[in-house]
């Protein structure tokens, strides 16, 4: 009872001391402070040995730890509840760290978990190589792949350093509509400080994933009814690609970059129906997943689709319902928009498209 006594007291005193400073550069613990560590139990023995210089010393000063991470931390060891935000995390992991109170540190790692987005992903990464949290910096990494194209709209990618794009460019689970994009992300990196950021160009450079993307899978592709089918020419076997989220009754179909585009074709599976799809879909093949796409201007079926150069998908003539189509879209892969292009002098339908020199 009086060791309880004595440590209530202690809290309070730590408290008051806390709450009259406002952020000093470094905290003192008194002397009592083994009282406080006594209530501890598992956690004394992470606390620094007496084999450590300032054992015997009157105070122990620790550098770096803010006041408000010093009192979040010490609430948390009598009360076993720690307070969270995002503007705070830093600074309770910097303490809960810095006094190896390792329940604490999870608590910061599950709430930033939680708390991960495109505005501060690129912190949270920082902050993960800062405090050495490996496996919370790897589900970083993956977001940060998994949602790269996003990354460069809302500009977070500028804030990462020459080391961390390189890693991010190196790496296969890197999800990307095509290689261009990556090139385009690196050239608005190094021009967003080109003075201290051109020595990395050569690296960066060599991580583009060009070749490797390109060559990843070889095959054919053949659309009947709702299923695509693919015939593999390094193995000469028929297989059938993963379903799409919705189902896919005749679209068109194309590659561009080593993807495979799914545009179009019937509304659905009714033989009688004539009615037409606008959605579009692009199939990757390192991931054996579907990704939606912003649909056509107009629903089309019995339409060409085309890929030209390395940028864009144009979709020509079709037909909807009762309708045959002179029109002509082309959608742009880098703004992810369609646009309209020149119609045709005549409408066609089940017609055959080909590029030729672009």
């Amino acid at each position: 009872m009086e060791m309880e006594g004595a440590n209530q007291q202690l809290l309070q005193a730590e408290q008051q001391a806390v709450a009259d400073s406002q952020q000093p550069p470094s905290l003192l613990l008194q002397q009592q402070q083994p009282l406080v560590l006594g209530g501890l139990g598992s956690r004394r023995k992470r606390w620094p040995e007496t084999s450590m210089r300032e054992a015997g010393a009157s105070c122990l000063e620790l550098k770096g730890v803010t006041a408000e991470g010093l009192q979040a931390v010490l609430e948390f060891v009598y009360t076993g509840s720690l307070a969270l935000s995002v503007d705070r995390a830093e600074d309770i992991l910097n303490t809960a760290s810095h006094l190896q109170i390792s329940e604490a540190v999870q608590l910061c790692i599950r709430f930033l978990q939680l708390a991960l987005s495109l505005d501060n992903c690129v912190e949270l990464l920082n902050l993960s190589e800062l405090y050495c949290l490996d496996e919370f910096g790897s589900n970083v990494r993956t977001f940060l792949l998994e949602n790269f194209e996003d990354l460069c709209r809302c500009g977070a990618l500028q804030r990462l350093t020459a080391a961390q794009l390189s890693d991010l460019l190196g790496d296969n689970r890197l999800r990307v509509a095509g290689e261009y994009l990556v090139f385009f992300a690196v050239v608005q990196w190094l021009e967003h400080e080109p003075d201290s950021r051109l020595p990395a160009v050569g690296d960066l450079i060599d991580q583009t994933p060009r070749t490797r993307v390109r060559n990843h899978q070889r095959s054919v592709v053949m659309c009947h009814a709702e299923n695509l089918e693919a015939f593999n020419l390094a193995t000469k076997r028929h297989a059938f690609l993963k379903d799409c989220a919705v189902p896919l009754y005749n679209p068109c179909i194309c590659e561009l970059a080593n993807f495979l585009y799914a545009c179009g074709g019937r509304y659905d599976g009714n033989e009688a129906s004539e009615m037409a799809s606008a959605r579009c879909f692009r199939y990757d093949p390192r991931f054996d997943a579907w990704h939606e796409l912003v649909p056509m201007n107009e629903a089309r079926k019995d339409f060409a689709l085309v890929a030209t150069g390395n940028s864009c998908l144009m979709a020509i003539g079709g037909q909807d319902e009762n309708m045959v189509m002179c029109t002509v879209e082309r959608l742009c892969i880098a703004t992810g928009e369609w646009r309209f292009l020149p119609s045709l002098q005549h409408a066609v339908y089940c017609h055959a498209a080909a590029v030729c020199d672009s």
